[in-house]
């Protein structure tokens, strides 16, 4: 599960297969109608972009994972992760995809974890320019990461990892 932005690795065999099909099925579609040639090749460069990532920064590691709340991925389209070091000052924040998604680029190291996840953006009412807050989708404790009790651990190679949050908090 997750998203992979480098290329697949020999332990994942249905990565390296579903690369395999896609680059067969590239390979037949341009040599189809040279009317649909300028299409295929946008949408192909495209998808190379956005699957290849960005690369690494030196010195740090690529955390992938998926944020649930009570057991189910997620859903938020303005959610945010950050994460505080346990020991010095670094920091970072993600935007969490609307199916719950995150990557972020961490030095290794412990980190305590802060979620936010709300129904939209705080904006300006109609009528008096009131502020209208937008309503948290999950417990506000969970944006404190001095409060919200959860933590994980940037080592290289990790597996994409779950950020398990519940109602009951």
């Amino acid at each position: 599960m997750g998203f992979r932005p480098n290329s697949p690795d020999d332990s994942d065999p249905s990565a390296r297969d579903r690369l395999f099909g896609f680059w067969r099925l590239l390979m037949l579609l341009l040599r189809s109608s040279g009317q649909l040639r300028p299409a295929i090749i946008a949408i192909a460069s495209a998808v190379c972009l956005i699957g290849c990532g960005r690369p690494v920064p030196p010195g740090k590691v690529r955390m992938q994972g998926v944020v649930h709340y009570d057991g189910q991925p997620l859903r938020t389209s303005a959610g945010m992760i950050t994460f505080f070091a346990a020991q010095g000052t670094n920091s970072n924040t993600a935007k969490i995809q609307p199916d719950g998604l995150f990557t972020v680029d961490l030095e290794p190291g412990d980190y305590r974890v802060g979620v936010e996840a709300t129904d939209g953006y705080d904006r300006l009412a109609e009528k008096g320019l009131k502020p209208i807050k937008a309503k948290s989708l999950i417990p506000e404790t969970y944006a404190n990461p001095t409060k919200s009790g959860l933590t994980i651990t940037a080592v290289a190679n990790t597996k994409p990892v779950t950020i398990a949050l519940e109602q009951s908090r």
